[in-house]
């Protein structure tokens, strides 16, 4: 500053201070994705801009740490600009992980072969690429399962935790069980009344409470001499078994 005119003047030193204008940032509402989804940028708007200028900002919005569905507080994070003040708006603003909706893929596997008691196949749940961990993600529920028959399994597979996928009943194929039978050799005289027939089966099988009903079979005649055969006739165990038949041979001897 110059105070006086010609020789006379003088002059003097005056310091001031540039105080930093305050910017607000108020991030946006409704800011949100869903769960499992890749994480988004933060948006907002500012205001208290000197002259209409167009800020330089550096950095990013943040939020409170965590990865399950709920709400989490949007703070500065990062985010800085030379020259100013920033300060958050004081409205707290949330972002909103959403349990994830989608309807999951779910496969079945292990043994699903009859074996008198409830079948549990090994349950596989995935959305995507992702493979859902049971318990956490979801939770099965077993029916009976218990006798063979086309789509006679079910397995439901129920929602849970960060996910919120409509239920998901899944059937599936029980198996016969395999048993192996077969017929005893028999002989008798001509004249001779037919014998029993008998036979051999798979040793464990069948399983306890069932029982074979039926007979075998024969065209032997007693009065005829020669080789006849031995076949299944009417011999079962039901629905819940396969019976693989050996046939064997009557003979009626001179």
């Amino acid at each position: 500053i110059t105070l006086g005119e010609g020789t006379g003047a003088a002059t003097a030193s005056v310091r001031y201070a540039i105080t930093p204008a305050t910017i607000t940032v108020t991030p946006n509402a409704n800011q949100s994705k869903t769960y499992g989804a890749d994480e988004p940028e933060l948006t907002y708007d500012v205001s208290g801009a000197v002259n209409n200028e167009t800020p330089a900002f550096e950095g990013a919005l943040a939020r409170e740490p965590g990865a399950d569905a709920g709400e989490y507080t949007i703070n500065l994070g990062t985010l800085k600009l030379v020259d100013y003040d920033l300060k958050l708006a004081d409205t707290e603003v949330k972002f909103t992980i959403a349990k994830n909706t989608t309807t999951p893929g779910v496969t079945l596997s292990g043994d699903m072969v009859y074996k008198k008691q409830q079948i549990q196949p090994t349950v596989t749940v995935k959305i995507g690429n992702t493979i859902l961990e049971k318990d956490k993600d979801y939770t099965v529920t077993y029916g009976e399962n218990k006798n063979a028959g086309k789509s006679a399994g079910t397995v439901t597979i129920a929602a849970k935790g960060n996910y919120d996928f409509t239920r998901v009943v899944k059937m599936f194929d029980i198996t016969a069980q395999i048993i192996q039978v077969a017929a005893v050799n028999k002989s008798s005289r001509v004249g001779q009344d037919i014998v029993e027939l008998t036979y051999t089966h798979t040793e464990g099988l069948p399983y306890e409470g069932d029982t074979f009903t039926g007979a075998l079979e024969t065209t032997a005649d007693k009065d005829k001499a020669g080789t006849y055969g031995i076949t299944k006739g009417t011999l079962t165990l039901g629905s819940n078994y396969n019976i693989v038949f050996t046939p064997g041979t009557y003979t009626v001897e001179d």
